[in-house]
């Protein structure tokens, strides 16, 4: 069964990739910047659980540098096959 896919060639162009990274991120800050002014306005400021518009933004950007290095690293096995 694990040979029918490790036969399977799959190829995406990165450029896609980089499109769908850059829509991620566009959609990303927005939502960010909504859920930003809902915490800001709507209570969490005297709330004791302030931590969890940190904890939103460290989690978010450790997932975009994730993201941004395996596609880096997805470009460069590319260039080391082909």
């Amino acid at each position: 069964m694990l040979d029918k896919f490790n036969n399977l060639n799959l190829f995406i162009p990165s450029e896609i990739l980089w499109g769908l990274l850059a829509f991620m991120l566009l959609f990303f800050l927005i939502t960010g910047f909504i859920l930003n002014y809902h915490w800001k306005y709507y209570g969490i400021k005297d709330n004791p659980k302030v931590f969890a518009k940190s904890i939103f933004w460290i989690i978010s950007i450790i997932l975009i540098i994730i993201m941004t290095i395996s596609l880096l690293s997805y470009e460069n096995s590319l260039t080391n096959i082909l």
